[in-house]
This record gives C-alpha cells, sequence and structure tokens, in this order.
C-alpha cells in the first residue's frame, strides 16, 4: 500500500514508499562497483535500480559525510565536525537542522537508525529523529560490528510490525583496521605480511615518512577486498530479509558509501586527508517502484540526492524518473576537520580545490575514471577573486568551523573527555 505525499500548495500528489532503506557503507569506493566480482548481490541489485556513476560524498571522512545524508545539508551547513586535536569540540546535529528520520517519522513511519562505529553515534546528535537508534558494542576490542550483525538486527526490527517505516543502516565491513571477519578472512590474502588488526604504530607509520612495502601495500589491498566481501554478503541478506517480508517490491531502498578509501593509489592511506576522487567519489543503487533501471552520468552529490529522496521531486528525482543524463554539473565536497581548510567542487571533465588557509585554488584535469589526472592551473584568490567566484561565500569560515554562520547553528558540545 502506498501513501499519498502532498507536496506544497500545488495539489499534486506522489506515491510515498511505506518502507524507506537508506544504507551507507563505510570506506566504500566507487571503482569496486564497474566490474567488480567482489560485489555480486550489490550486481544483481543494480539490475532493478538506477545507478548513479558520478556520485560524491559531502566529505572525505564518516562524521560530516553521514551528517549530510541525515540532513540534506552540506558540511558547512550543518557543522557536524568534530576537531582531531581537541576531543571536547565538536559540533553537534542541530534541531534546527532538516532531520531526515523525523520528516519520515511525521509522515507517520516509525524510525530505526543503526551506527556501526564511533563516528556515527549520539555524541554527535545523530539519533536525532530516531524512534529506535542501536549503536555499535560498547566494546574496545572491537571498532565496529560486522554488517551482519547490523542487517540482521534492523530487518528484526521491521519485522516487529508491518507498519510503514524507515530505517537508515551504517555497515562499517570495510572501516580501518582491515581486519576482515573471519567469515570472510583468507579468500584472497593468502601470505599474512603482518598481525591483525592494524595498530597505531604500523597506522602512524604509514602516514608518516616510513612508507609501507610492497608486500604490505599488496595485503592491505587484498583485506580490503575481503571487507568489502562481506559488505556484499550483508547487502544479500538485507535483499532477502526485505523480500521475505514482503516489503522489497514496494520499499525506497538506497545504497551508497559515505566516503572511498585510498589504499596507496594517490598520497595515502585510509581516508579524511585530502578531497580528490578516490575518497568522493562513491557507489549510488537507488531502487523504487516506478524507476526504470538505467544508469546515470549526471554528476550529483549527497546533499541533493538526500533532499530529492526525502522530497520525491526536484532536478535529481526527475532525472532518476526520466533516466535523463545532464552535463556541466557540479558536486560539492569539503575537508572539515579542525579547520574547514579545503573546498571542492567536481564536474565532468575538472575537480577545483581551494585551500581556505593558502587561498589557492588549483584545477585539475579529470581521465576516463574521473580521477585528477594532472593540474590544469593554479590560481591566488588572493589577487584574483574572479578566479572562484562560487567558494566566495564559504571564505568567511576560514577563521573556526565552529563559529556559526547564524546564532542558532550548530549546538556546539563542551563536554569532558572520560
Amino acid at each position: 500500500m502506498w501513501l499519498p505525499l502532498l507536496f506544497g500548495c500545488t495539489g499534486e500528489t506522489e506515491p510515498l514508499p511505506p518502507t524507506v532503506v537508506w544504507v551507507v557503507v563505510e570506506s566504500f569506493r566507487a571503482d569496486l562497483v564497474a566490474g567488480s566480482e567482489l560485489l555480486p548481490n550489490l550486481d544483481a541489485l543494480k539490475e532493478d535500480a538506477v545507478v548513479f556513476t558520478h556520485a560524491h560524498a559531502a566529505a572525505p571522512n564518516t562524521l560530516p559525510s553521514v551528517a549530510t545524508i541525515l540532513t540534506t545539508e552540506q558540511p558547512w551547513e550543518h557543522r557536524v565536525v568534530a576537531d582531531i586535536l581537541t576531543a571536547d569540540r565538536f559540533g553537534r546535529v542541530s534541531p534546527f537542522s532538516t532531520s531526515v528520520p523525523a520528516t519520515w517519522r511525521r509522515r507517520g513511519h516509525r524510525t530505526g537508525g543503526w551506527a556501526s562505529t564511533s563516528d556515527v553515534s549520539e555524541r554527535f546528535g545523530m539519533e536525532r529523529g530516531f524512534d529506535h537508534w542501536d549503536e555499535r558494542p560498547n566494546d574496545p576490542a572491537r571498532l565496529h560490528r560486522t554488517g551482519d550483525e547490523t542487517v540482521r538486527s534492523a530487518l528484526d526490527w521491521l519485522a516487529k510490525d508491518d507498519e510503514p517505516a524507515y530505517a537508515f543502516i551504517h555497515i562499517a565491513d570495510p572501516a580501518f583496521n582491515y581486519a576482515p571477519d573471519s567469515s570472510c578472512r583468507g579468500r584472497f590474502s593468502d601470505e599474512p605480511a603482518f598481525e591483525l588488526p592494524v595498530d597505531e604504530e604500523r597506522f602512524h607509520r604509514w602516514r608518516s615518512n616510513n612508507p609501507p612495502t610492497d608486500a604490505e601495500v599488496d595485503y592491505v589491498r587484498r583485506l580490503y577486498a575481503e571487507q568489502i566481501s562481506c559488505t556484499d554478503e550483508a547487502i544479500g541478506t538485507l535483499v532477502a530479509g526485505l523480500r521475505e517480508q514482503g516489503r522489497l517490491d514496494d520499499s525506497l531502498l538506497v545504497i551508497t558509501g559515505d566516503h572511498g578509501e585510498e589504499l596507496w593509489d594517490v598520497s595515502g592511506v585510509t581516508n579524511g586527508h585530502n578531497v580528490r576522487s578516490i575518497l568522493t567519489h562513491v557507489p549510488l543503487v537507488v531502487r523504487m517502484p516506478g524507476l526504470e533501471p538505467h544508469e546515470n552520468d549526471t554528476t550529483v552529490g549527497h546533499a541533493e540526492v538526500a533532499r530529492a529522496l526525502l522530497d520525491l521531486s526536484g532536478p535529481v528525482w526527475d532525472w532518476m524518473v526520466t533516466g535523463e543524463t545532464v552535463s556541466g554539473r557540479k558536486a560539492w565536497s569539503s575537508s572539515p576537520s579542525r579547520t574547514l581548510d579545503r573546498l571542492s567542487w567536481i564536474d565532468d571533465t575538472h575537480r577545483a580545490t581551494l585551500s581556505i588557509e593558502s587561498r589557492t585554488m588549483v584545477v585539475w584535469q579529470l581521465d576516463e575514471r574521473g580521477w585528477e589526472a594532472k593540474v590544469a592551473r593554479t590560481y591566488s584568490t588572493e589577487s584574483q577573486t574572479w578566479a572562484a567566484p562560487e567558494f566566495t561565500p564559504m571564505l568567511e569560515l576560514r577563521e573556526d568551523p565552529f563559529m556559526p554562520i547564524v546564532p542558532t547553528r550548530p549546538w556546539l558540545a563542551e563536554v569532558t573527555p572520560p
């Protein structure tokens, strides 16, 4: 049964899906979705879905990226960021921000959220708008719980009754420490190059001036492939469970990544250290009755996609319905941690990245994968303000990402570290 959704004062209605499921996979590289043999369950789902080939996360790290998906706001708007040097300074989801789960709750859906890492937690206000909130087990020995555990918990919650429901499911199998669950370990990695999980000492060595050996690089990439394989099994479990409950055929199902993952492809390992395509380009698969399956090459960002799938309207929604690919569009990403130090947009052929501190903009030419191939031009925006007019409204954020644009945003939590 589909419910009517009323838009504004036009009198027009659109069918409202009784089941909405957003799956956000940690560290999910877009290049794995194109021709990979690691994702048979996702490949099967793609045959009946809209697949955006040029989707980009709002940030290259988990906290601000997930906050964008849950609020439809860019990181410089929602300010849900953490100071990496000061544990008691961070932003929380503001009550003045749009809340995707709260919106679905007002429409009559019960709402449930499952978070699998410490970056997606009540500490940052992520639970706002959810009737049911389930964070990872508080076990210091585990950085995250498995995707299988997370999905089965969500399916149990959905099975409690057949009322309309919205579920946000955060799967963290590919998260850093590169220690696949025992059910997947050994599928692609034969000879261990070091003991698992990756410890802090090794990680900091990798990110300093002591690069890994070739054997370590190969081993980490194989471990990551095993983590992705585990993720695909969790997706398969979710789809099978929704089908068994009779929810799949009339559900809105979205699968995407919070950001990518670098494995020494460009300048390092893991995520958060740049705003290049290896970390912002993510898979985006949308399955919903009435949407004809197709690949869409339009460049889109998470904020506008989240808004389109909340309202079931707007340009991005129209392109999902019509299958039209629109060229020349930009998707925005930013790197907010201790400071909002980099802002970036990407279109079909170029990426422009602005360093807030140096006021320097670098324009990259993209290759066929959508990765930065070479620097096309560098500008100094101090002397050539015309070079980056689209960045001008954000330059006021140079001083402190925690300084609100308006007095009511954001709520800045001051806590005492344990």
